[in-house]
């Protein structure tokens, strides 16, 4: 039995039918509307149990969280082991199949909903300090490990193979142009591997999809201009969401927090939508600001490395981090927010590429999405192991270097 398997036993009730049937509907609640609507009452009436059936059998919402986790990571471990199995009589394949590959893992995984959207909050979780993203970031970085034995990849650019794919991985969880939304999946898979073997003829490919998703996206939502009175209310709204997670995406909460009437937050922002728009574009110009004054940006491209460990740094220091999650994955379960969900993905590694240039020339609107993505991998990676934090960042940082120099 695998060690999530175990866990996940370990962690049922010995009773078991009523108990699978609420780990069931927590699941499935979870699925669609987050951590925040999967009470009680709403997880115990969709498993046809009473609501103390829940203090029953798992003494908390929150050990049914815990449980229903374990139960996600096990049943994903089996997922991901018939999908390798699938691939690996036909090894071994060239690195330059692996684009395809990657591609259609991630789209399978995203179209697993229960279990993608119970990843996802686990990684919202960890913002907290919760630890139940450690089991799904050790089961996927073991998925990419064995499979780049199959496509001929070096063993050590799992790491980064790992770090690049899982923030896509989330990425991918906006569904918008489906059209788009995959061949963009597809140039970014490519793109890593045309960075990690630098293969000449995969460099050389324009990144046709995800450029035009990119403009489409920028058409379809304008971020905010933030005056004083409307910038106050947007820091409340970071403040509020960064504190309190999904729950606290409201009015009331924005308004308590920059202690103005409801009135005056509705007047600026009179919908949902209006009020992650504009806390994303408040946090947005706060981490740009930040990063400007911490990241050396007229280093060689020989510096690559150092720039990862910079903007790792700018970071994990950055405030209203947590809500950042919460605006963008809160998005991805809202059709409301489809827009504004891939405004943030496609928007992705914009200020990275920015900042990088003028220093190294040679890079691309894409390899600023593959950076921007490789920080944010090894970012959620530290979070969850802290005490492995030089380890990481000591065998990413000369991959890193290596890939992206001219």
């Amino acid at each position: 039995m695998s060690i999530s398997a175990t866990r996940a036993s370990r962690l049922r009730p010995k009773n078991g039918e009523v108990a699978g049937q609420l780990v069931d509907a927590y699941l499935e609640q979870m699925a669609e509307t987050g951590v925040v609507g999967a009470t009680v009452r709403v997880v115990a009436a969709r498993a046809g149990a009473s609501a103390s059936a829940v203090s029953y059998h798992f003494d908390s919402i929150e050990r049914l969280y815990v449980t229903a986790q374990a139960e996600a990571v096990a049943r994903a471990e089996r997922w991901l082991d018939r999908t390798l199995d699938d691939v690996a009589p036909s090894a071994p394949l060239p690195a330059s199949a692996f684009p395809v590959f990657a591609a259609q893992v991630i789209a399978r995984w995203v179209d697993q909903s229960i279990l993608s959207q119970a990843e996802a909050c686990a990684m919202q979780d960890a913002s907290w300090g919760g630890a139940e993203a450690g089991p799904w970031i050790e089961l996927w970085n073991g998925f990419w490990r064995r499979t780049a034995a199959v496509f001929s990849i070096e063993p050590e650019a799992s790491l980064i193979i790992a770090a690049v794919l899982q923030s896509e991985r989330i990425g991918h969880l906006a569904k918008w142009r489906a059209l788009h939304d995959r061949a963009a999946l597809y140039e970014v898979s490519e793109r890593l591997i045309a960075r990690l073997t630098g293969d000449a003829t995969l460099l050389a490919r324009p990144d046709v999809w995800r450029d035009k998703a990119e403009e489409l996206s920028c058409r379809a939502v304008s971020f905010p201009e933030l005056n004083a009175g409307a910038g106050r209310i947007a820091e409340a709204v970071v403040g509020a969401v960064d504190a309190g997670g999904e729950a606290a995406l409201t009015h009331r909460a924005a308004a308590a927090r920059a202690g103005v009437s409801l009135g005056a937050v509705t007047h600026h922002f009179p919908t949902r939508t209006a009020l992650a728009e504009a806390g994303y574009a408040w946090l947005y110009g706060t981490i740009v600001a930040l990063a400007g004054t911490s990241v050396p940006r007229k280093a060689t491209h020989a510096d690559m490395g150092l720039h990862i460990r910079s903007f790792l740094d700018v970071g994990l220091a950055a405030p209203g981090v947590r809500a950042l999650e919460v605006f963008f994955l809160s998005a991805t379960r809202d059709p409301s927010l489809a827009d504004f969900a891939a405004r943030v993905r496609y928007s992705r590694g914009l200020s990275t590429w920015e900042y990088l240039r003028e220093a190294a020339p040679h890079l691309t609107r894409l390899d600023g999405v593959l950076m921007s993505h490789l920080v944010t991998g090894l970012g959620r990676m530290i979070s969850v192991s802290p005490g492995r934090a030089e380890e990481i960042l000591d065998r990413s940082a000369p991959l890193a270097e290596r890939m992206f120099r001219a």
